[in-house]
Parts: structure tokens; sequence; C-alpha cells
């Protein structure tokens, strides 16, 4: 009999190390969390209700409420003015799809609670994913036991995250705190994407005066704005 991670557990945690990674590597961190407003329970996370943690971790095959992975949505140029703060979910690019505002979905039954529908034989994996797109209403988060439809995705800079206390470069990797265990998990090492290998660093600076030249001005992959309530019925879909 084997013990360990579970085929469905790994896979979490393989997209959540490969997110993380290219977090880091491109300085923009994109994470799950509920929004401000719920009112958390004493089951949800430590790191959850401090602010320091996050529910998940998001990539660029992350998929969104509206069905369409986050590779899949709109990128713009970010003046390096608006290295601080938080930044607006960008929308979908595919054809006549109507999602304005990247909405992470989970992708996993394991991440609602949901951990026996996978050992189940006639359990389709694509069917589920549609259910919490159509219903992310019915359906909570193992981390913080709030719906779907109340957390928000989250995009910030590195300095957004340090500022608020917030695990950023490799303390903000799957299990960085139980490195022992990090260990067991990830035997060969963390997963990588193919993309990731071609990234180069690129670290955020602090500040940014009006003799900087334009030069500085860097493209990121998302667009600014603020932070906002999800709707009752989340992302519209196409």
């Amino acid at each position: 009999e084997e013990y360990g991670v579970t085929k469905g557990g790994m896979q979490m945690m393989s997209a959540e190390a490969i997110a993380a990674q290219s977090s880091i590597l491109s300085g923009l961190y994109i994470i799950w969390m509920p929004h401000p407003s719920c009112r958390l329970t004493q089951a949800a996370h430590e790191g959850i209700k401090n602010g320091t943690s996050q529910c998940c971790r998001v990539g660029n095959q992350s998929k969104c409420l509206c069905g369409h992975s986050l590779e899949h949505h709109n990128e713009v140029k970010v003046s390096l003015k608006q290295s601080h703060g938080y930044i607006r979910p960008p929308s979908c690019k595919v054809g006549k799809c109507r999602c304005n505002s990247f909405a992470y979905c989970p992708t996993r039954p394991e991440e609602c609670g949901q951990w026996w529908l996978p050992r189940r034989r006639d359990f389709d994996a694509n069917a589920w994913i549609e259910r919490v797109q159509q219903h992310p209403d019915e359906y909570c988060c193992i981390g913080c036991e709030q719906k779907v439809s109340d957390h928000e995705t989250i995009f910030e800079s590195q300095s957004a995250r340090e500022s608020r206390g917030a695990a950023v470069g490799n303390a903000s990797l799957p299990l960085a705190e139980h490195e022992n265990i990090q260990e067991l998990v990830f035997p060969r090492g963390l997963p990588k994407s193919a993309g990731i290998s071609r990234l180069k660093a690129a670290p955020i600076p602090r500040m940014i005066t009006s003799s900087t030249p334009s030069s500085a001005i860097v493209a990121l992959p998302l667009m600014p704005s603020h932070r906002r309530k999800p709707s009752a019925t989340g992302t519209k879909l196409s």
C-alpha cells in the first residue's frame, strides 16, 4: 500500500508551485482570497485571516469562471508608477466571451472539500468544473469556508505584498515554511513549466520619479485597478 500525496492533491500542489515560480520571476503575484467583507470562521487558515497567506496561488493555466485560462485573457502595458497597490484583473480575449475581469475557478473537488468525488468511477472533472462556473455560490473553499462567489483574484506587485507582510521570493513557494515536508511532496524538486525556464527575474523598483527615463517603463501582463466586491452571480459566461 502506498502513502503520501494523492494524485489530485499533487496536481493542485504542482500547479501552485509553477504559479509561485512564475510570480517570483515576473514580480507579479496572483492569488485567490476571500473578499474583505467576508466574516471568516475559526476554521479558516490563520494566514488567510491575517492576510499573509492565500486560498490558492494563480498561474497562466488557472481557469476563470468564464471557462478560459488566465493565458487567454488580455495583456496590457503597465507603468512602474502603478507597481504599488492592487492591479485590475484582465478581461478575456476569447471570441465573444463577455468576461471583463478574471475570476479564479477551482478545478479540483479537493479545493472545495469534496475529496471523495475523484474516487468515483463515473466522476467527470470537466462537468464538475462547469457546475462550479455556473453556480459559484453553491461551492465553498476548503481554506476559508467561504463561497467561491465571495472570493476575489488579486494581482499585486512584490512591494505591495511586502508592505502587508505576505511572503515573497522563495518564501512564497508551497510548503516553504516546512522544507522537510516540501522535499517529501516534491522529492525530485519543484515542478516547472516550459515557460519558466525561459523567464528572467524582473525585480520592480521601489520608487519612480519624474526623472525616470522612458526605458524604465516595462510591460507587465495585467492591467491596474482596485479591489472590488464580486457580484453575487460571479463573472458572466460566454
